[in-house]
């Protein structure tokens, strides 16, 4: 499971939710989970083919990128081969994720290595490169958007 905690966010309302309690859908507003635990197990190379599909539903993916998120991100940063890593980002990371939590936790995690290039926030408590940062602006989501741009100034 990582450093993360494990958890679905309801597309519709933001609520979190066990995977063990999505059986009966969002308790607050009904949103039902059955197309997303269809996609929870494939990899990020369906998805990303997925996304592009005409038929692919936008609220799921949303919801699947931040489940997976902690693994989407982690593999951005290890990943080698630039077309891949890009096409995970744009297509994924970008239009869909919107976990502020998770991305407090990789940031202040020991995937980001400690060394000379390091860009340390406001408060200390997270960590960047100068690179990651440019492509965590790009996210789409206004929350994680102001903490990147209010934290790492």
């Amino acid at each position: 499971m990582g450093i993360f905690e494990k958890y679905l966010i309801c597309p519709k309302c933001d609520t979190k939710i066990t995977l063990q309690d999505t059986e009966n859908g969002c308790l607050n507003c009904g949103f039902s989970f059955s197309s997303i635990i269809k996609l929870l197990g494939k990899d990020d190379d369906f998805l990303v083919l997925y996304s592009d599909c005409i038929y692919a539903d936008k609220l799921a993916l949303k919801c699947i990128v931040n489940y997976n998120s902690e693994k989407l991100l982690k593999h951005f940063i290890e990943c080698s081969w630039g077309a891949h890593y890009n096409t995970v980002f744009d297509k994924l990371i970008v239009p869909y994720f919107s976990d502020l939590d998770v991305l407090k936790n990789f940031l202040s995690s020991d995937i980001i290595r400690e060394d000379n290039n390091i860009v340390w926030s406001k408060n200390k408590e997270h960590k960047a490169y100068d690179l990651l940062l440019k492509y965590l602006r790009k996210i789409k989501d206004k929350n994680i958007h102001k903490f990147i741009v209010n934290e790492f100034k």
